[in-house]
């Protein structure tokens, strides 16, 4: 079986060279927590938006 050897300015090349196409974006969003499920009904916290029937995604 061939050994596979990688020098630490290899796998430096390589990384950088992945990275100088990288973009970063922010995504602001909401996330809660079910906290229990039962009989259709789930219990959420931590979605202070939210009301009461409120169908959520």
């Amino acid at each position: 079986m061939a050994e596979l050897t990688l020098s630490a300015a290899d796998i430096a090349s390589a990384i950088k060279k992945n990275l100088e196409g990288f973009t970063p974006s922010l995504e602001a969003r909401t996330v809660g927590r079910v906290t229990s499920v039962g009989d259709g009904i789930a219990n959420i916290s931590g979605l202070p938006d939210c009301a009461v029937n409120e169908l959520l995604e």
